[in-house]
């Protein structure tokens, strides 16, 4: 939180810029209304005046107090706390609080040392939400009395349509307040809930609901934006529940860091913000002087929790302060955009940003080394500095002085040295001597180096500011006037030099796709990761159940820990590019205990192929077999032993988990007798006899094929020859044909009555000659020049051909 006790310096202006920190307070002071409060038109002309705008206004007054030591701004302060007291609920007499008014009456006390601001937002205000009794039923029967919970539903009603993105920034200031003096239970009865904690997630709900879809109908996005970064730094917030923001672009954001730095990228060129975000095609007229103050306040207070050496915003700050300073009038007020009018509440504003100031101890959260540089860096001022004198400890127990050398020019020249090794204190001076040099832009004032005694994994307050040393640190002015400065120290500091270790790194993976695509999800036990410190860090390239593409790819886990030393571990997953397919297949009426047969898978859907594999049947059944088949989306598969059966659909072709599975069993097992592999026609006819009578009382050895054994192989049965029970197939399947993936449709997938491929029953032997089929001749068994049915009865009636031998 900034700084609001007071100083004693006098503020003027800046050359090319406007009048100054004091010239802003002076004409709001000249703004108010007779009753000490401020109307929304400027000039004085006070219409009406509204409680609501006081706090922002007099918050600005006493920050500026705390800059220049002028005893009429802070009466003004005072004053306007006064008439914030007299506004109160008609039927109670209780105070009625705009969402600003318990900060500033805490601040009011905290800077007078008076208790009565204070003590009234702590009871008129937290405890009477903690009772259920804030409010008055006549203003408002629907949400009054209202607890904790009722006062924010009360809010939200208020601030939604066109003003719901104004939800973060009423609330900004709720959460730190109510830490201080709230209570410890957000509502009657007690709910366990912290009135902070009631408020902090009032910032958050205000986050996701930010939308910067329409900045034209649904307005100051980037109110609630700034709103949001200053009210978590405030609390100290710096991690939270991913914000869920589905119209706004800070959607899924989780830690401050990445929220301010949102906030920062939305800055103008010329270091301005624009009154929302998204607009269609911006000007300088769509430039903010409200949001441009509270962008400002919210990123100094972040800088404030987020370590970042030499300033995370600072140049940020810079250039929105000199915008600022741009907007200023000749007579302290501020215009509200360029070209534009002004408005009291946002004059206030104005001068609260351009007066906070900051003196920070900057350095790397940790040491790798054993040393340590300790920074010494003074943000943009609102004042030509010309130098600094700093009171420093530090931690003794951990830390050794080594070195103080002074930063940047005009501060490049050491004025003073002191430094007590046994207290762990430091008083250094630096500065132009002859006072010509002086700046009011972020520089860099001196830098301190040390060394560690021994690993630490969390120094605490390092090294810090002295704040009860009289007299205080304070920068000087280019008349040699003192400022005082905000100042924020270094946090805590680690010393390592050991890497983390990630334990059980996975093996390597090898996975057929799953079915339905060349891709499979793969799954395995994480490893984990320790440190002898505290890990930062410890994420994956893949996550257990991701989906991988075919090929190889590598996946590795990074362990950092929070000095940045890493660990990584890293194992192959491989997706083949096969699926696999679980099947159940029946040989038709095979009784060979032991046979092995090359089987043919025909697969169809979005994608095509056809796969030959060698299965082994016991006594004509092979059950649950696995077969690797190209990788592919199939909704269609055709079976096939191709020397020896009719193709057979798997009418139950489905995927169980990662695999195709199917059955081609009874009924509907492979159907014997088709031996010349559907080159014509894909039928069981008088060419299949023929193909057998010219084998007839052959011995290949073996029953057995494989996918090279050549045509013809008329072994149907399995027992290694060629006899009649081999024509028993043929003679029970004649004319029966190939199955398709189309219902009623022939195998080439045209209707079978207009295929013109049926089955053939007869043809001449000259046919045959003319086609290439002169070995099946010798089935003409008749003698009449034709083979056809005739020499199927003639085989029945004892006709053979001659015997056969190799």
């Amino acid at each position: 939180m900034v700084d609001y006790s007071s100083g004693v310096a006098e503020q003027g202006g800046r050359d090319g810029y406007g009048p100054g920190v004091q010239a802003a307070a002076d004409w709001i002071i000249a703004d108010r209304c007779a009753d000490n409060g401020w109307s929304w038109p400027t000039g004085a002309n006070c219409p009406a005046t509204y409680h609501n705008i006081t706090a922002p206004i007099a918050i600005g007054l006493l920050k500026a107090y705390s800059i220049t030591g002028d005893l009429d701004t802070l009466n003004a302060a005072i004053d306007g706390g006064d008439f914030d007291l007299t506004g109160v609920w008609a039927d109670s007499g209780d105070t009625a609080f705009g969402s600003f008014t318990p900060a500033f009456f805490y601040i009011l006390s905290d800077v007078t040392a008076d208790s009565t601001y204070s003590d009234n937002a702590a009871e008129d205000f937290f405890d009477k939400l903690t009772a259920g009794t804030y409010g008055d039923p006549a203003s408002d029967p629907v949400y009054y009395p209202a607890d904790t919970y009722g006062y924010l539903d009360r809010h939200k009603a208020i601030r939604s349509g066109y003003s719901i993105n104004l939800r973060p920034w009423d609330m900004l200031y709720m959460p730190w307040v109510a830490g201080l003096i709230g209570n410890d239970d957000s509502t009657d009865p007690p709910d366990g809930v912290s009135q902070q904690e009631t408020f902090l997630q009032a910032v958050l709900d205000g986050l996701n609901t930010l939308d910067d879809t329409d900045p034209y109908n649904v307005y100051w996005d980037l109110t609630g934006l700034a709103g949001g970064v200053l009210g978590l730094a405030l609390n100290g917030t710096t991690s939270f529940p991913a914000i869920v923001a589905p119209k706004h672009a800070i959607n899924g954001i989780d830690n401050l860091t990445d929220l301010a730095d949102a906030l920062a990228a939305y800055q103008n060129a010329n270091g301005s913000w624009n009154w929302a975000s998204n607009l269609s095609s911006p000007d300088a007229s769509d430039e903010d002087t409200q949001n441009t103050a509270y962008a400002v306040l919210a990123l100094i207070a972040a800088e404030d929790v987020i370590p970042a050496p030499g300033g995370r915003y600072n140049a940020q700050i810079t250039k929105a302060r000199a915008w600022l300073d741009s907007m200023q009038d000749t007579d302290g007020s501020y215009f509200s955009y360029p070209g534009g009018g002004k408005n009291t509440e946002v004059c206030g504003e104005a001068l609260h940003a351009a007066a906070v100031n900051t003196l920070s101890l900057n350095t790397s959260v940790c040491s790798t080394d054993g040393t340590l540089d300790v920074t010494i860096d003074m943000a943009a001022m609102p004042v030509e500095i010309a130098g600094g004198m700093f009171f420093l400890e530090y931690n003794t127990a951990v830390l050794d002085f080594v070195d103080i050398a002074p930063g940047d020019y005009p501060f490049d020249t050491e004025l003073d040295f002191y430094h007590d090794g046994g207290l762990g204190t430091i008083r250094y001076s630096v500065g132009d001597p002859f006072g010509g040099g002086h700046t009011a832009e972020a520089r860099r004032m001196a830098t301190i180096s040390f060394t560690f005694d021994a690993t630490v994994c969390e120094a605490l307050d390092s090294v810090t500011f002295d704040r009860d040393h009289t007299p205080p640190t304070m920068l000087s002015d280019l008349n040699g006037l003192p400022v005082m400065p905000t100042l924020m120290d270094v946090g805590p500091v680690t010393y390592d030099t050991t890497p983390p270790v990630i334990h059980d790194c996975p093996s390597n993976i090898e996975v057929n796709a799953d079915a339905g695509g060349c891709d499979a999800v793969v799954t395995w036990t994480p490893p984990y990761a320790d440190d002898n410190c505290a890990l930062a860090s410890f994420v994956s390239s893949h996550d257990p159940g991701d989906t991988f593409s075919q090929g190889t790819t590598t996946v590795t886990y990074t362990a950092t820990d929070i000095c940045g030393w890493e660990d990584t571990c890293s194992f192959d997953v491989t997706v083949s590019g096969y699926n696999e397919l679980v099947m159940d297949i029946e040989l038709q009426s095979i009784g060979i205990v032991s046979l092995s047969r090359c089987i043919t898978f025909e697969l169809t859907g979005t994608d095509t192929d056809t796969w030959a594999e060698v299965i082994t049947f016991t006594s004509g059944y092979a059950d649950d077999v696995v077969i690797e088949v190209p990788c592919g989306d199939y909704d269609c598969l055709l079976v096939s032993d191709h020397l020896h059966t009719l193709k057979r659909k798997a009418d139950d072709f489905t995927i169980v988990g990662t695999q195709y599975v199917a059955t081609v069993t009874d009924p509907d097992y492979l159907l014997g007798g088709n031996l010349n592999g559907d080159l014509y026609g894909g039928y069981i006819d008088i060419l299949d006899f023929g193909i057998f009578v010219g084998e007839w009382g052959e011995d290949y050895g073996t029953g057995d094929t494989n996918c090279s054994t050549p045509y013809p192989h008329a072994d149907i049965s399995g027992n290694g020859t060629v006899g009649t029970e081999d024509f028993t197939f043929i003679q029970i399947n004649y004319l029966e044909e190939n199955e398709g993936c189309a219902k009623g449709l022939h195998p080439t997938g045209t209707p079978q009555a207009d295929s013109g491929l049926g089955p053939v029953t007869r043809i001449s032997v000259a046919e045959l000659v003319r086609l290439g089929m002169a070995d099946l001749i010798v089935a003409d068994l008749n003698g009449d020049g034709w083979l056809d049915e005739n020499d199927i009865v003639a085989f029945l009636d004892g006709a053979r051909p001659g015997q056969k031998g190799r």
